[in-house]
């Protein structure tokens, strides 16, 4: 192997030659999962929707960790109190982070979508997860170089 980097066109090739379904199957359960599996749906629109849905829930809860920490603080104003509402308000924070990473890529996919391009290339989100995949799928075996450096799925699973 010569070079592990692989640009995102030979990662979206990978992807939609098996190592999607493979990827999605071994991801599981579980809230995260949920989150992840957002930007794992093949389908564009579906895609947006999820973002769409998925950005507005954290929204809401963002700014009810914020509404809490500030409760709290109007509620008790004693210092260790205080501690507490700053770990609301970090948290607000975070999801607000994500809340515009997400309606990004929401925007951005829309408009790719509205545009007729392609809609991997163009949503940043989804081509993280897809280049996170084809990473894990070199880790364990799934991914192969041949002799002139082209990448491609290996069809046997362990």
């Amino acid at each position: 192997m010569t070079d592990n980097k692989i640009d995102n066109k030979t990662a979206i090739q990978l992807w939609y030659g098996g190592l999607g379904e493979v990827y999605r199957v071994s991801r599981g359960g579980g809230a995260i999962a949920v989150l992840g599996r957002m930007v794992l749906h093949d389908s564009p629109k579906v895609r947006f929707f999820s973002y769409l849905l998925g950005g507005c829930s954290l929204l809401v809860m963002s700014a009810g960790s914020f509404i809490v920490g500030f409760d709290i603080i109007l509620q008790f104003q004693e210092l260790l109190i205080l501690g507490l509402s700053i770990i609301c308000w970090l948290v607000g924070l975070l999801g607000g982070y994500w809340v515009v990473r997400i309606f990004q890529s929401a925007f951005k996919l829309h408009s790719a979508i509205k545009n007729n391009t392609d809609t991997d290339e163009k949503d940043p989100l989804r081509i993280k997860a897809i280049k996170r995949a084809v990473k894990w799928g070199q880790r364990k075996g799934y991914l192969k170089q041949d002799s002139t450096g082209n990448w491609y799925f290996k069809q046997t699973l362990r």
